[in-house]
């Protein structure tokens, strides 16, 4: 149960969770959201919170229907990111999920 997760993070030492990708065929993603029809998302589950789904502009909507916190991941720069990594997509990918983290605590 949603309501176990602290308890689970602490239980194994986990300080997040990051669930990425569609909603489709991904029971994490259709479980943390209650089944929203998104193509792309990330969602975050820091211990000791609520978790936060970041979203596309264009699904909006139905982030909103999972009745998370969410943000809207064009506030988020990737295009900067991979600039300031010089073309390297693994460290703007880092950078990426580093401000994602720091965004919610």
């Amino acid at each position: 149960m949603k309501t176990d997760l602290d308890a689970l993070m602490l239980e194994t030492n986990l300080d997040a969770i990051l669930i990425t990708g569609s909603a489709q065929h991904n029971p994490a993603m259709v479980y943390m959201t209650g089944g929203g029809h998104m193509s792309y998302a990330d969602l975050i589950k820091k211990r000791g919170d609520a978790p936060v789904l970041f979203y596309n502009p264009m699904e909006r909507d139905e982030a909103a229907k999972s009745g998370l916190k969410t943000k809207n991941l064009t506030d988020y720069n990737f295009t900067e990111l991979l600039n300031q990594a010089n073309g390297d997509y693994q460290l703007a990918i880092a950078k990426w999920y580093s401000d994602l983290l720091w965004e919610i605590h």
